[in-house]
């Protein structure tokens, strides 16, 4: 017998009928509109650096790179020619390129799966043990009931197990129902705009201040016009590469959207949910006291991390939880 905890290898899947069920909700983010590359900038890299982390690990990534190394690593993706070549028994022979993908996703799709039901069993075993050696060294009664409700409430748990994020796949219409063939489709397309932030009565003020300093600085600097026209230029290319992103992801929420009107009833892609993330681009600042000196002191919380905190509790976890 093979010690308790080995780990499987990769192709291991002789304990699959042990494994409990896990609830997945696979998702992914449109970055759309913004008012300057810079929030654009630090949103989305906010969200590659720290998504998984900040949820506690309950996010998993899986991008169009990483399928494209497993399909290779597992001879799913041949060329043109090797397709060709192949006997007609072949079930790689007649698939189309975006089928042939779909297919390599899906298989990594089911190997992270396994991964998050062997978690989930190794928790449940645990608590499992846990409460069994409550009862040996002669816990209270009530001690024991509570660690076997914990251990009977995580075999039957309804709740969200993992999110996975698939970043940038699928992203056409023909991606998007070749996918479906293999029954998986998005969960969850969160499009993110940046947003006005509420206009308070102290921002008209200083707004007031701050155009009657810019008109006496426009007086007072009259041979400053060649910068205002390089800063108007540099502008002006700014716009042009917003626009240009905001027009990708636009198609993208397009060619998502067309797959699921062409999809049939039972496909998974009519499950396909497109949800609005807004993106404030205005820091917070909470007052804590301080234990031990029992001062006042200001923490502030970037645009950017309050944005990622809420893209996980107010969006992420509650359509994921809602999904399954």
């Amino acid at each position: 017998m093979p010690p308790k905890n080995q780990k499987k290898s990769d192709d291991d899947f002789s304990d699959l009928a042990v494994l409990p069920k896990a609830h997945i909700f696979k998702f992914s983010l449109v970055f759309e509109s913004f008012f300057n590359e810079s929030n654009r900038a630090k949103v989305t890299a906010k969200v590659n650096e720290s998504l998984v982390s900040c949820s506690g690990d309950k996010v998993k990534t899986l991008s169009r790179e990483e399928i494209t190394a497993f399909g290779k690593g597992k001879n799913q993706l041949p060329d043109k020619n090797a397709q060709a070549a192949m006997p007609e028994e072949n079930p790689l022979k007649n698939l189309s390129t975006e089928e042939l993908f779909a297919r390599a996703a899906s298989d990594k799709l089911f190997e992270m799966t396994v991964l998050v039901r062997r978690s989930k069993k190794d928790k449940i075993t645990k608590l499992e043990e846990e409460a069994a050696a409550a009862k040996v060294a002669g816990a209270s009664e009530d001690e024991q009931q509570r660690l076997e409700n914990l251990a009977i409430m995580a075999a039957e748990d309804f709740d969200l197990d993992a999110l996975f994020y698939l970043s940038d796949y699928p992203q056409t219409q023909e991606e998007a129902l070749a996918f479906a063939k293999y029954s998986h489709a998005l969960n969850g397309v969160f499009q993110v705009n940046e947003v006005q932030k509420p206009v308070t009565a102290a921002d008209e003020e200083s707004e007031e201040n701050e155009e009657e300093e810019e008109e006496l600085v426009s007086r007072r600097d009259d041979d400053q016009v060649v910068h205002k026209e390089e800063a108007q230029q540099e502008e002006g290319k700014e716009e042009g590469d917003l626009a240009e992103e905001k027009e990708k992801a636009t198609s993208i929420i397009q060619q998502l959207t067309a797959s699921r009107s062409l999809s049939t009833a039972a496909s998974p892609l009519r499950q396909m949910a497109f949800l609005k993330v807004p993106f404030v681009d205005e820091a917070v600042v909470e007052e804590e006291v301080n234990a031990d000196t029992h001062e006042t002191v200001e923490k502030r919380q970037a645009s950017e991390d309050v944005f990622l905190a809420d893209l996980i509790t107010a969006h992420l976890d509650k359509y994921g939880q809602f999904f399954v």
